[in-house]
């Protein structure tokens, strides 16, 4: 189906941007010279973690759901029971995108604002 390779498509770009930002973190560690910021290691661990178990485990399943629930092979109570685990996965899947959601704007907010001036330089060296 069209929409499930919209999906993958999704699930992929979130994956190679979770990757992206880790390795963006690491770097700008080394570089610095700064303490690490635990809060936000974590937070993006967790979002890149978070992202891989969506699209590894949750979205299967759904899509495994969805298949039987509107497939011909099966019959009602079996579309039914269907029915009820995709809306529960569904709704995991939701509140997931949403903590995502979330963790994404307050990256975003701390990569746009840092907290710490550079380790080694300040402004004053380089006015004339």
């Amino acid at each position: 189906h069209y929409s499930c390779q919209k999906t993958q498509i999704f699930e992929i770009l979130q994956q190679w941007c979770g990757a992206i930002a880790l390795f963006h973190f690491l770097v700008e560690w080394l570089y610095t010279g700064r303490p690490v910021q635990r809060f936000m290691l974590w937070l993006l661990i967790g979002m890149f973690g978070l992202g891989l178990a969506g699209g590894y485990l949750l979205q299967p399943k759904m899509q495994e759901m969805h298949y039987v629930m509107h497939g011909g092979r099966y019959n009602a109570e079996q579309r039914k029971r269907a029915g009820r685990a995709f809306a529960i996965l569904h709704g995991v899947a939701q509140t997931a995108n949403f903590m995502l959601a979330a963790g994404l704007l307050i990256y975003v907010w701390s990569v746009a604002n840092p907290s710490n001036a550079p380790r080694f330089t300040s402004k004053a060296k380089f006015r004339g």
